[in-house]
């Protein structure tokens, strides 16, 4: 892959965000790749695994067509597993977790649960979403190096037990919390 993608509506690259991310697991990318995703609420559990070709320059970008962050809503479990150069921005959605990731960002999103970062997971930016509603805004744990969580609203949250805003357990390295 390589370019600008459309997901979802008519006449689109990828009918669902679950064909465009498989796509995207099996054949890899030969330079930067910017997936637009078309309003509507997308319903599918999505993995992203290991990517052939991403780099710093050659990152995967998904993000709402629109640019409003309210448009696109991915109602399924989105996880990104073992993988790194992928940026979120601007999408609406329940959560994800990231497990072993490097040079990971999300930004400008909108979220009603949790983002859980695990296992050495590196050079992370968080920053300018809207965490609204659900029991945890930012969950940190395993080892972590290089986390930056900047200019995020946590609102309306609601906190029990050992629900948290932002929470870190095991051992960080680098963290920082603006």
């Amino acid at each position: 892959l390589c370019g600008n993608y459309t997901i979802g509506g008519e006449v689109a690259d990828f009918q669902s965000l679950g064909q465009a991310v498989d796509f995207l697991n099996n054949a890899g990318i030969t330079c930067a790749v910017d997936f637009k995703l078309r309003s509507g609420a997308y319903t599918e559990n999505v993995e992203i695994n290991r990517i052939i070709g991403t780099s710093e320059t050659n990152n995967v970008t998904f993000e709402s067509e629109t640019g409003d962050s309210s448009a696109a809503i991915l109602q399924g479990t989105f996880t990104l597993k073992n993988t790194s150069n992928i940026i979120l921005k601007k999408l609406r959605y329940n959560g994800c977790n990231l497990f072993n990731t490097k040079s990971i960002r999300i930004l400008n999103c909108l979220l009603n649960g949790p983002v859980g970062v695990y296992d050495s997971s590196q050079n992370l930016i968080i920053s300018r979403n809207n965490f609204d509603g659900g029991g945890s805004g930012i969950v940190l744990r395993n080892t972590l190096n290089n986390v930056q969580i900047t200019g995020n609203l946590i609102n309306n949250n609601s906190y029990s037990g050992n629900y948290v805003g932002i929470g870190a357990w095991g051992e960080s390295h680098g963290l920082k919390i603006i």
